[in-house]
């Protein structure tokens, strides 16, 4: 079965974001966390989440992340592209290394937090306030949240021969389920 849908047409595909929510950090404190990223990242406290959102929309061309530790919403926004680029060791194509999800897992993750991405440590959420109740139920330790992947972002990836990194494709709109296809003779 095959499913083909119009990506630059008035009915548009659309992917949406799915957030990270981290089980188990090294480091406990908001304030570690900034100290850690900000060599690579500015870092700015919001008041709340919908500041927080709100400056995350409007940043359409840099790469941008949203942090919620339990105490602070902080707003991280990368200071380098080229630099953050020779950071990511993986031996993928640049427009691979470019996506945000990438740069949240590979370095963000894996070189400056020492985020362990092993089975269960990363819960991923579509819905930013699930995240954030996660958090605050004390279950997990902090929450990473995502602007969408862009549909350009997906093709130049797919056209440059890379798989996209995992739980960065959310589509929109979905195939219906619970089809049943039965042969009637």
């Amino acid at each position: 079965m095959m499913y083909f849908a119009d990506m630059d047409g008035a009915n548009k595909l659309s992917v949406l974001a799915t957030h990270r929510v981290i089980k188990n950090m090294p480091m406990l404190s908001d304030d570690d966390v900034v100290s850690k990223v900000k060599g690579v990242f500015k870092a700015v406290e919001c008041k709340n989440w919908k500041e927080l959102a709100s400056k995350m929309a409007k940043k359409t061309k840099k790469h941008v992340f949203g942090f919620w530790g339990g105490k602070k919403y902080i707003f991280l926004e990368l200071k380098d592209e080229k630099k953050a680029l020779e950071m990511i060791e993986e031996n993928k194509s640049v427009d691979w290394k470019k996506l945000d999800v990438s740069i949240l897992h590979y370095l963000l993750f894996k070189k400056l937090l020492d985020v362990r991405a092993e089975e269960g440590n990363i819960t991923y959420v579509k819905n930013p306030e699930e995240a954030i109740s996660l958090v605050n139920k004390g279950s997990h330790a902090c929450a990473f949240f995502l602007n969408p992947t862009k549909v350009q972002e997906l093709t130049a990836v797919a056209e440059s021969g890379d798989m996209m990194p995992q739980k960065s494709t959310y589509f929109y709109p979905k195939l219906l389920t619970g089809l049943v296809m039965n042969k009637f003779d």
